[in-house]
């Protein structure tokens, strides 16, 4: 449920016209100065989409193209709510 909730955000966001400012920070790496209060993850919410894009067979680059499609991007969101991952395009 909430990997599909991601990648419906990401969607919404690299489908916005004109591009977002949140689009061009997840086109871009994570600078380094950036730090979190202590016991805190590491984890940013773009590596958890790049990593649950990856068990969809999705990089960030072929993400983009489908989230403007939006019945292939219906299928990986429902595939996302499977146990087993995301699996929408097999």
């Amino acid at each position: 449920m909430i990997r599909s909730a991601l990648f419906r955000l990401f969607a919404h966001i690299a489908r916005a016209d004109p591009p977002l400012e949140p689009a061009d920070l997840l086109r871009e790496p994570t600078p380094n100065t950036w730090t979190r209060p202590r016991g805190r993850p590491r984890r940013t919410w773009g590596d958890q989409l790049k990593e649950d894009l990856l068990t969809a067979g999705l990089t960030l680059d072929t993400a983009w193209d489908v989230a403007r499609d939006r019945s292939t991007l219906r299928t990986i969101c429902r595939g996302a709510m499977l146990p087993s991952g995301a699996r929408g395009l097999e």
